[in-house]
């Protein structure tokens, strides 16, 4: 998820540059942010991509030179 690093960029960068933790502090606070963002960010993402695919009228993906025969 592209958007999940810009949202965590910002807190984690300000984090740094306030009190310049240790990585293994950084590893300890952020990881288990990112997977609950994660998780949160999952539902809504798949309803934007199935209303994405609902009014493109998106459809299964066939070759170029099919003519339905199954071969």
């Amino acid at each position: 998820m592209f958007l999940l690093g810009i949202i965590m960029m910002p807190p984690v960068l300000l984090v740094q540059a306030l009190f310049s933790p240790p990585f293994w502090v950084h590893s300890f606070l952020w990881t288990p942010v990112i997977i609950v963002l994660a998780m949160l960010l999952l539902r809504p993402f798949k309803a934007l991509m199935f209303a994405l695919q609902w009014k493109n009228r998106a459809e299964e993906a066939t070759w170029a030179g099919s003519e339905g025969d199954g071969k």
